[in-house]
């Protein structure tokens, strides 16, 4: 006889209520009794919430895998990330979890930061029209965060069902990204444009898919998915053939995975890592006794994959370098960030910045494109500082700390209780987290969809899972059994 068969005094059975309950919002974990009427009305919400939310990660998959060619799908101004936000929030205001969501300190935070980077857009509408709304991503992309957060308290379960679409999104970027690199890389020209742009409809960028690598590793590491010996070789291939091309996505990577190694030490499944990472390293020193430690391809006009080329990368990343090329492209980036600290901290934009809209790159004198489509500085914290002032700053930096001491004390919290599902998630949100504050510093990622709204979503699941673990830990109580017996997904 299960517990859902055991019926008390009352003619209830406790065991399926149990579970009932763990189904409801977060929000009415004390109401006792629901009407039919307000039954029926939530169920029509959730199966709208439902169908959002799996296009949502099918939208999140797209800019993924095709990066800035699938940020292009849509009829100008109308992309699909303004699509996306625009139906995410119409289903936010029918499933009635915004008020629960204004409770959350974290979120209240959030909405504190937007409201000031709409005090330093709003007077520059009438001035730069569009180019002021496609500055405002920057914090506007927040919104995302609040409808990622409202669709899971909304249904508790679906945080599970995330995680186990992570599995499968895991799976399916390890199998089809070296396409996607291969062909960017090495056969740009073949690739057909956007209409209208110089846009490619594949078109990858390695810091961003290396923060992917690093979520995926940092997944497995913390024992939500299962470790093999050919994702571990793949993930070694794409750590060291992205480290050529982009120095922001190796330390990215590197500072993700020490924080994941000193924080897990003790309970990852390092033992089933160390064979794919002997093999992946006796590959390669077997290349580089065969080539002579010269083996070089020039790619286009970009720089050369090499050896040589990974070393200087790597050691360029904490010391001065002999290649001009990345000693060029650092100097170029410090003079610009002094300019804008001196500007703001120092100067006459001291409380609202120059505001959204305004070409930085024009403005301050460092554009570089003959289109003049370069806006931003490559730091996104500085275009923060910038555009919104020392108090956005601030507030940028209030955000980020309390999110990630937030997410922090809820995992030592659940380690402590053995809750070791939880203690993965959270682990692993703060490792997504540290790869995508490292690029969003040394780039301009946080300025678009492609990484700008990976990461409030990520943001947005971290105080989700918090608000579930507190309320709702059994949403994941069965996570190890249950991964035990799931034989559809590989990964």
């Amino acid at each position: 006889m299960s517990l859902d068969d055991v019926t008390d005094s009352r003619g209830h059975t406790p065991g399926l209520e149990a579970s009932r309950r763990a189904d409801l919002p977060v929000r009415w974990s004390v109401v006792p009794e629901v009407s039919s009427h307000l039954h029926t009305t939530r169920e029509e919400t959730r199966k709208l919430s439902d169908r959002y939310l799996s296009y949502l990660l099918c939208v999140l998959l797209g800019y993924a895998i095709m990066g800035k060619g699938f940020a292009y799908l849509g009829i100008p101004p109308l992309y699909i990330g303004e699509i996306s936000l625009a139906a995410g929030l119409l289903v936010l205001s029918t499933n009635g979890s915004l008020y629960y969501l204004f409770r959350v300190p974290l979120l209240r935070v959030l909405a504190i930061f937007m409201l000031w980077g709409g005090i330093c857009t709003v007077p520059y509408l009438s001035v730069h029209g569009a180019d002021a709304l496609r500055d405002a991503v920057v914090w506007g992309y927040g919104l995302f965060a609040f409808i990622v957060a409202g669709l899971v308290v909304e249904k508790p379960t679906r945080l599970r069902y995330l995680v186990l679409q992570y599995r499968r999104f895991a799976l399916l970027f390890l199998s089809m990204m070296w396409l996607v690199l291969v062909l960017f890389t090495f056969a740009r020209d073949a690739l057909p444009l956007i209409p209208g742009t110089r846009v490619h409809v594949v078109q990858a960028r390695g810091a961003e898919v290396m923060v992917h690598i690093a979520g995926i590793t940092a997944f497995l590491i913390t024992g939500m998915g299962r470790v093999r010996l050919p994702y571990v070789l793949l993930l070694m291939s794409y750590f060291l053939f992205l480290s050529l091309s982009s120095r922001g996505g190796m330390l990215a990577f590197l500072l993700s995975m020490t924080l994941v190694f000193l924080l897990r030490r003790r309970q990852m499944e390092i033992s089933r890592f160390m064979p794919g990472v002997a093999v992946g390293l006796s590959l390669i020193l077997f290349v580089a006794l065969i080539g002579g430690g010269d083996s070089s391809i020039t790619v286009r006009k970009y720089r050369e994959v090499s050896f040589q080329q990974l070393w200087s990368n790597a050691v360029s990343l904490v010391s001065s370098t002999e290649n001009e090329g990345l000693e060029g492209t650092k100097e170029w980036r410090l003079q610009w960030w002094q300019t804008i600290i001196d500007y703001t901290v120092r100067g006459d934009h001291f409380w609202t910045g120059k505001g959204y809209g305004i070409n930085l790159a024009n403005d301050d004198g460092f554009q570089v494109r003959r289109d003049n489509e370069l806006r931003s500085p490559h730091n996104g914290h500085l275009t923060v500082l910038a555009r919104s002032g020392v108090p956005g700053l601030v507030l940028w930096i209030i955000l980020q700390l309390t999110w990630v001491i937030y997410m922090l004390r809820c995992y030592f919290s659940s380690k402590r209780g053995a809750y070791h599902a939880w203690s993965g998630i959270f682990l692993f949100v703060v490792a997504y987290w540290t790869a995508y504050i490292v690029i969003i510093g040394i780039g301009v990622y946080l300025e678009g969809p492609t990484a700008g709204i990976w990461f409030w979503a990520i943001f947005g699941l971290g105080i989700a899972a918090a608000q579930v673990y507190k309320e709702r830990p059994e949403v994941l109580s069965d996570y190890r059994s249950q991964e035990q017996v799931e034989t559809r997904v590989a990964i």
